[in-house]
């Protein structure tokens, strides 16, 4: 089920709402994370740099209720991007968000021309999604916690 009342964008500039909706979201994503506001600074190298991208996924306009974060390789001949765990809020579930925001990562990724994302998993935690990222298209790289995305064309 969608969510109309949901729009995923690329975040363009730090407000303290969405530093404060993203760092509750890490927190959910793993209680180790502080549920304190992401930094500015850290938040603002992301949203400035031509080569990262953080994603989000806000609700009446301020309530962040999904993120992820993409970073490019910068070598010669690399196309790749790495993706961070796509994150959504628990009551959010089920409503399409997270496939919502894997799409507006293949759509900034193909604009930066990279053809493949990587995300690592760790097979070990039964509570990764690993099955929600295989059903968007991830292969598992065979011996490692690597998925890899091809970036639809």
């Amino acid at each position: 089920m969608s969510n109309p009342d949901v729009r995923v964008f690329k975040l363009d500039r730090y407000t303290p709402e969405m530093a404060a909706g993203i760092g509750l979201l890490m927190h959910e994503l793993d209680p180790n994370f502080s549920p304190e506001p992401t930094p500015r600074s850290q938040l603002e190298r992301i949203i400035e740099s031509p080569d990262r991208a953080q994603i989000v996924a806000v609700r009446n306009h301020i309530e962040v209720v999904g993120a992820l974060t993409l970073n490019t390789f910068l070598e010669p001949a690399v196309t790749e991007a790495y993706m961070g765990a796509v994150v959504t809020r628990s009551d959010s579930y089920g409503m399409g968000i997270g496939k919502r925001l894997v799409h507006k990562a293949f759509s900034w990724s193909r604009a930066q021309g990279i053809d493949k994302i990587l995300l690592m998993t760790e097979r070990s935690k039964p509570t990764q999604p690993l099955a929600f990222y295989l059903h968007l298209g991830a292969e598992l790289q065979e011996d490692t916690e690597t998925l890899i995305f091809r970036v639809p064309k």
